[in-house]
């Protein structure tokens, strides 16, 4: 949803996933197969899409927008840690 509502990238998304789990960009770009280099630059891309400007505010954005509304709905996520669409709250 978050990611739909920013138009980010499947790429992008993977890097955020990642980003959000406390990947360096290193081992971002190692698990993506990427060079350092370009995951930075999609990390970049993701800064400028949400309108933060470090990963912490990143994480602390999908926190709040993500898990924070459903939690409080004393809802369940997947076990991948994602909330169903049909969870959001009204």
């Amino acid at each position: 949803m978050i990611a739909d509502a920013y138009g980010l990238t499947p790429r992008e998304r993977e890097v955020v996933g990642l980003a959000a789990q406390g990947g360096s960009t290193r081992q971002t770009a190692t698990a993506l197969g990427i060079s350092p280099f370009t995951a930075q630059d999609h990390l970049k891309a993701v800064f400028a899409k949400t309108g933060v400007r470090t990963r912490a505010e990143l994480v602390a954005a999908l926190y709040v927008q993500q898990y924070e509304p459903r939690r409080a709905n004393v809802s369940q996520p997947s076990p991948y840690g994602w909330y169903p669409d049909d969870q959001i709250p009204a």
